[in-house]
Parts: structure tokens; C-alpha cells; sequence
């Protein structure tokens, strides 16, 4: 990927969407655009605004299919896992985008990422977890995913992830 090219993002959350435009940072931490203006995020009810936007403030866009963070199918996802149950390389796949995702939002806002009730450490433990379900297939074409989560990691896992969509989404509005 071009350091020089964003991608757009749509969310979805409780029957809103909107559009952001991610940035690889390479050997930087990734973040999403700001205005050199403004200094806030680019966000955007449609596609087309958000180009529209990048256009003015000199983005260049790349091409690919924009990549879509369903929160609503996340916070379904986390309801629904239990600790006796692997999670399906799917429900990996579906979780760690979501957690970069909003990861690379909290620390383009500056706010926090971490609730203070979840040990960091305990987080990252969980994050690898997923990452290594995630790409169980590309590793191993005949294995199947047999990541599992206890109690706590799906506390942590929970708690994260809501946390940081309450705080990272009302922080872009």
C-alpha cells in the first residue's frame, strides 16, 4: 500500500453510517484523516461526500472496496460468545478489525483506548488471540480455528470494545 493513499471506512452503528478515510502508517501508528483546516476527522454521511471532501483537502483515495465496520454485528458477535465455545475464524476476523479500527480512531481523537478497569497487558493477550484465529487459514489451509476465550478475556474482549465504541464514536461526532 501506498503511504500516500487513505481508504475509506464506513460505520455502521444503530442505523447510522458514515465515512471516514484510514491511512496506512507504515512504520507510524495508522489514523484516520484530518482537516488541515480544522483539525477534526473527515466524516461523511456518504461515499460520495467523503471523496468529495478528500478531493478538496488533497487525499488521494485508493480504489479498493471500502471496508465496513458493522458495529451492530460486533455487539451481536459479543453477545453471543461463551467461554466454552471457540470463536470461528469469522468471529476473529469480524473482532480484530473492529478493535483496529477503533483503535486507530481513539489514538487519531487522542483519547483513550483502554478502559482503566482492563489491564493493558490482559487486553493485548486477547488481541493476539484473535489475530491468531484470524489467520489460522493462512498459516494452516486444513486447520480450523480454535481460539477460545475465558471468562475474563471475554470480559476484557467486551468491555474494550464497548468502551471504546461509546468513547471514540461520541469523541468524532
Amino acid at each position: 500500500m501506498s503511504s500516500d493513499l487513505h481508504y475509506v471506512v464506513k460505520f455502521a452503528y444503530m442505523h447510522h453510517r458514515f465515512y471516514l478515510l484510514w491511512k496506512d502508517g507504515g512504520a507510524d501508528p495508522d489514523r484516520y484523516a484530518k482537516s488541515p483546516r480544522s483539525s477534526r476527522i473527515l466524516s461523511a454521511s456518504t461515499k460520495h461526500e467523503l471523496l468529495v471532501l478528500a478531493d478538496a483537502n488533497g487525499f488521494a483515495v485508493a480504489t479498493q472496496a471500502t471496508q465496513v465496520i458493522d458495529l451492530d454485528l460486533v455487539f451481536r458477535s459479543l453477545r453471543n460468545l461463551r467461554p466454552s465455545k471457540p470463536l470461528s475464524q469469522r468471529e476473529c476476523e469480524l473482532l480484530l478489525e473492529c478493535w483496529n479500527a477503533l483503535e486507530d480512531l481513539a489514538r487519531t481523537l487522542k483519547v483513550g483506548f483502554f478502559p482503566a478497569r482492563a489491564d493493558r497487558g490482559d487486553a493485548n493477550a486477547v488481541c493476539r488471540k484473535l489475530f491468531k484465529g484470524n489467520n489460522v487459514p493462512a498459516v494452516s489451509p486444513s486447520a480450523t480455528c480454535r481460539v477460545q476465550l475465558d471468562s475474563r478475556e471475554l470480559w476484557i474482549l467486551r468491555t474494550v470494545l464497548r468502551n471504546a465504541a461509546k468513547i471514540t464514536l461520541s469523541a468524532s461526532e
